[in-house]
């Protein structure tokens, strides 16, 4: 049986960061409990076993990113940047050995903290990956 719905209201602001926060056929709700799950710290909820499907291999998949390609995450004010690399399975991949399907995922992990790690993440060229994911979705 579905679970039943309940209609929200939310501002306009915030239903534009959560659309830039989605992935290409991911939806509002899926968005919602994904940041949620990364919230609460469920690591095995937004990490995968490696060749799962992450949120990268669209972009993987048109040629924006590619596998072993390195990702980099700077908090400038502490002065730290922490790199990831780019899985076949579209995942990033830390220093430490985790895997995780959602850049968020990553740089929450990373930071401590939450953060939209489509706009944290840059290739080596200082491309974001929602920047990559824009460029995928304007062609």
């Amino acid at each position: 049986m579905a679970e039943p719905m309940v209609n929200v209201e939310i501002p306009r602001d915030l239903h534009a960061e959560l659309r830039r926060e989605a992935d290409f056929e991911e939806s509002l709700v899926e968005v919602i409990r994904r940041l949620l799950r990364e919230r609460s710290g469920d690591a095995e909820s937004d990490q995968d076993a490696a060749g799962g499907s992450g949120y990268l291999a669209g972009l993987i998949r048109a040629g924006k990113l590619h596998p072993g390609q390195t990702v980099t995450y700077e908090l400038k004010r502490k002065g730290q940047a922490f790199m990831a690399t780019v899985t076949a399975g579209g995942s990033l991949e830390l220093s430490d050995g985790r895997i995780f399907k959602s850049p968020s995922g990553a740089a929450n992990a990373c930071s401590g903290t939450s953060n939209n790690g489509w706009a944290k993440w840059r290739t080596a060229d200082g491309s974001s990956l929602d920047e990559l994911r824009s460029e995928l979705a304007g062609e």
